[in-house]
């Protein structure tokens, strides 16, 4: 698969088209993580002493003037302190973190029976259904009493049918373990948590033989990754790299030599080198990228034919071929990189198979750059820019990912901002039919399973909504039929209908935009009994809507809720992102109830600066349209209350990361809006940390802000800064802003100095709590169970001050 989005199945990671998310921070933050430590033992009595305290005011954040001036303007920020002093700011972090917990020690008795009854809906146990590579099934499973995965795997029967009595044949042994002698454990997350405090897998890749497992692991919460590979016949560790921090990795053909990308201080893989294990040497620098905008990644194409190096941008690519059977051959250039232009490929059968956009085929120069087409071109033809259109896609339709098999092509594209999902057979011929697979749903998320066997007749995804738990359907790629190999079990839930019945997946049209009316399993496909489908759509009502702007803009609004009439007086969260092209994902997220099984509205803002509709609706959201994403979440929490939705004084928000600057400046805008705002690694303070080049990712971000050299871009950025825009003299929402001490990508001091600046000069008496994880980064907990204690805090905090 050639994707802009990392995605898993099992532990696999696919071949990305453009960047990896596993980047990895800075080589001393392992010194601040012992200083951490030291100061969270040896500094206790000022945090008792301020726990002991009668009264429950917030800590007092000193102001420090610190000058600045750029492009003739010039500003103080009294809490620059918090960058540059990092023992004085642990200090007060800490501080903070007791205060939080004092505030709000009286929803303990909340927060336990909101984790409780989260907790109850999940199984002690979870399993993957088995994915056939070659001679191997990998799955993985969370054991009982752990949180996290164990990866697996175990010879393929012989003679056995394709995957639905594979899975059939192996439920029993799998989940019982009836067979344990056939199983191999690959890696148990579990015990190297136990062992190293702290765990993340980066990425994880086969040899082609499968003899070796070559992955990545941040021992530390910072995003330093190391490399390891283990030998699958003897289990033994034969690499161990932890001198550099490693982003991606791929085999060549011969199972001995490894590509790997180097990261940078920046968090910026920049190196590429080429390792053969047994040799003397550590390994080859192979590739450089110069260009502080790019990053590499290394993948390769399914078929094994081809180990690709990509160097992307926000805005740009560039793709170099090495012979997967020959590692010492040169790189090849598929194209040059262009302004605006991007590109990523996979092979089949002598051509390259393109998803680009770049719009004209004639003039690559002048070519604008929009939406994402399907291209190809010859392996011999590498420089021609007279790529061959493969297939048009109509008016209101886009193409987000391509899969390649040996006997057919796969496109995964939004349709009006809903998913879609089409095969092509291969190879090509004249006249092209495409068949449209039927979904289970119209308002899902649709993400592509590992699919790694090139050969394969059938491929994997999992559908997904919030009224659908996550539902793994596998595909006959010639008859297109599909076949529920596995749904994620709901505990607990009341009234809720288990069926059971063969009904169709039915392909029809619909205008509709709500769900209720798509049927979801088939009558003439093979279903496992025993994986029986959840029916919640008569209990929970996922809607679609269509929000118009003061500038005429329609805006896509996912709304979930209880199957009842509303009357105005219901509790609402609006959540929202609008940054970096992405899709705000609508899935299965079975915390969620707690929320709307006590009458909450659950809402999903699609805004300008996501991906939903294309690259026009991206581009109509950043740099200088970045006011745009925040004028329609307004609109989307207006339409709620406007059609009795919501109640005006009950409206809360959400905001992760990038989606923390857009509910922040859209609090700045309308103070009044929301009654309550959580922010999660929010970006609040984006006019100083672009300016400072010494940050991680700074100077990559130029692509998505604007490059603050530029004065109208620095004014523009400086107009919407949540940290230097808090409106003196008015009265803010309760606020809940969370950040993590490693975080290398958002930095902790943001936060902080946000949530002080909102104490000192806005007005009212509001909740503003500031919560900082000592000991993790970007990315927080995520274990099965573990997880659910911040979710519950989360929920107690809206419940406490919005009410339901």
């Amino acid at each position: 698969m050639v994707q802009k989005r990392v995605m898993f199945s099992m532990f696999l990671e696919k071949a990305t088209r453009g960047i990896s998310r596993f980047w990895s921070g800075f080589p001393y933050v392992r010194c601040c993580r012992a200083v951490t430590t030291r100061l969270v033992h040896t500094n206790d009595s000022p945090v008792e002493d301020f726990k002991n305290r009668r009264d429950c005011d917030p800590p007092n954040a000193p102001k420090r003037p610190f000058k600045r001036t750029k492009h003739g303007i010039t500003w103080w920020d009294p809490y620059h302190w918090m960058r540059v002093k990092r023992e004085k700011a642990i200090r007060y972090l800490q501080l903070e973190n007791a205060y939080a917990e004092k505030s709000m020690v009286d929803t303990l008795p909340l927060q336990r029976k909101l984790e409780k009854e989260m907790a109850s809906r999940l199984t002690q146990e979870t399993s993957t259904p088995p994915e056939r590579i070659g001679p191997w099934l990998y799955y993985t499973r969370v054991p009982k009493g752990q949180e996290y995965n164990v990866y697996y795997r175990r010879r393929h029967t012989s003679g056995a049918k394709r995957s639905e009595s594979m899975w059939k044949r192996l439920a029993s042994s799998i989940l019982g373990w009836d067979d344990p002698d056939g199983e191999e454990e690959l890696l148990d997350m579990n015990g190297l948590a136990e062992q190293f405090g702290y765990v993340q897998l980066g990425t994880c890749r086969l040899s082609k033989d499968q003899n070796l497992m070559a992955y990545t692991l941040d021992t530390s919460g910072n995003e330093i990754f190391s490399l390891f590979v283990k030998d699958l016949q003897t289990g033994n560790l034969i690499v161990e790299e932890r001198e550099i921090s490693v982003g991606s990795v791929e085999w060549a053909g011969n199972g001995r030599t490894l590509y790997y990308t180097e990261v940078d201080d920046l968090l910026r893989p920049w190196r590429v080198y080429r390792r053969t294990l047994g040799s003397a040497s550590t390994g080859t620098l192979l590739f450089e990228e110069k260009d502080a905008s790019s990053f590499l990644h290394v993948s390769r194409t399914k078929d094994w034919t081809f180990v690709t190096v990509n160097a992307n941008s926000k805005t740009t690519s560039e793709v170099y071929l090495v012979d997967a059977d020959d590692p010492y051959a040169d790189l090849q250039l598929v194209e040059k990189r262009t302004p605006g232009v991007q590109y990523f490929l996979e092979h089949h059968e002598g051509f390259l198979y393109i998803l680009t956009n770049r719009q004209s085929a004639i003039d690559a120069d002048s070519a604008m750059a929009g939406d994402y087409r399907l291209v190809r071109c010859n392996i011999e033809d590498l420089g021609r820019q007279d790529w061959e259109e493969v297939v048009s896609v109509e008016q209101g339709a886009l193409i987000e990912d391509m899969e390649i098999f040996q006997n057919h092509l796969v496109l995964y594209q939004l349709s009006h901002g809903l998913p879609r999902v089409e095969v092509l057979d291969l190879p090509l011929t004249g006249i092209q039919s495409r068949r449209r697979l039927r979904l289970p749903q119209k308002i899902c998320t649709v993400i592509p399973g590992a699919n790694e066997d090139f050969t394969s007749s059938v491929f994997r995804l999992t559908v997904s909504s919030p009224n659908l738990p996550e539902t793994i359907l596998e595909y006959d790629l010639a008859t297109g039929k599909a076949e529920v190999l596995q749904q994620e079990a709901v505990l607990g839930v009341k009234g809720l209908r288990q069926n059971q019945r063969r009904k169709k997946l039915d392909g029809r049209e619909s205008s509709v935009v709500t769900d209720h009316d798509v049927a979801v399993l088939s009558k003439d496909l093979p279903v496992d009994p025993d994986n029986l489908q959840l029916d919640f759509f008569s209990q929970y009502i996922c809607e679609r809507h269509e929000v118009n702007t003061s500038g005429g803009v329609s805006v896509p609004l996912t709304v979930v809720h209880k199957s009842r009439v509303h009357n105005g007086k219901d509790p609402a969260l609006l959540i929202g992102y609008g940054a970096y092209g992405k899709n705000l994902a609508v899935e299965w997220c079975s915390d969620h109830l707690s929320l709307l099984d006590r009458g909450w509205v659950v809402a999903f803002a699609h805004v300008r600066g996501g991906g939903e509709l294309g690259r026009t609706w991206y581009q109509a959201g950043q740099r200088l349209k970045k006011k745009n994403s925040f004028n329609d979440f307004i609109a989307c929490a207006n339409f709620l209350v406007d059609n009795k939705l919501a109640h005006k004084h009950k409206l809360s928000a959400l905001g992760v990361s990038a989606g923390g600057l857009l509910v922040a400046s859209v609090m700045n805008l309308n103070p009044s809006l929301f009654k309550a705002v959580i922010l999660q690694a929010p970006f609040l303070d984006i006019s100083n940390s672009l300016l400072d080049k010494d940050l991680p990712l700074s100077v990559h971000e130029y692509d998505e802000w604007g490059d603050p050299d530029d004065p109208h871009n620095f004014a523009n950025i400086r107009s919407y800064s949540p940290y230097d825009n808090v409106r003196e003299g008015e009265a803010y929402p309760a606020v809940l802003v969370k950040c993590g001490l490693l975080d290398k990508r958002v930095g902790y001091w943001e936060a902080a100095k946000y949530v002080a600046t909102i104490r000192d000069v806005t007005a009212g008496d509001q909740l503003v709590l500031l919560k900082c994880s000592m000991d993790t980064g970007h990315v927080q907990d995520c274990g099965r169970f573990s997880h659910l204690g911040d979710t519950a805090y989360d929920y107690a905090f809206l419940l406490r001050t919005v009410g339901s």
